[in-house]
């Protein structure tokens, strides 16, 4: 888990980027894994960051989860949150407070990392 993490922050500080565009970059690469509507609502495969790691599937809890870990150990403030879909689902989101003055940003964003993958 540590290594993949790692690998992500590594990858992002090897560019010169604002944190707009660290987001974007983070986004971009996290929306690879491979998204398993297939594991069922009690697995933790898709939600744990080293089964993810190492599986590379993935659920909506976990895109947020590897989001918020590389944002927060960035330097940008990140957490997740949960919400119920009018099917009863549970689904999780980001909230990321962004702050670029390349960018003229000040902002808390809602991030939805999960369906774009």
């Amino acid at each position: 888990m540590r290594k993949g993490i790692d690998s992500i922050i590594s990858e992002v500080n090897d560019k010169n980027l604002t944190n707009f565009e660290k987001v974007i970059y983070v986004y971009d690469i996290v929306k690879k894994f491979n998204y398993c509507s297939s594991l069922d609502n009690y697995s933790m495969d898709g939600r744990q960051l080293h089964k993810i790691f190492s599986t590379n599937n993935i659920v909506c809890s976990g895109y947020s989860r590897i989001v918020t870990q590389v944002f927060n150990e960035l330097g940008i403030k990140s957490c997740i949150y949960k919400l119920i879909t009018r099917n009863n689902i549970l689904h999780a989101r980001s909230l990321v407070h962004i702050v670029d003055e390349h960018y003229g940003i000040n902002a808390i964003c809602s991030m939805e990392p999960t369906w774009e993958s």
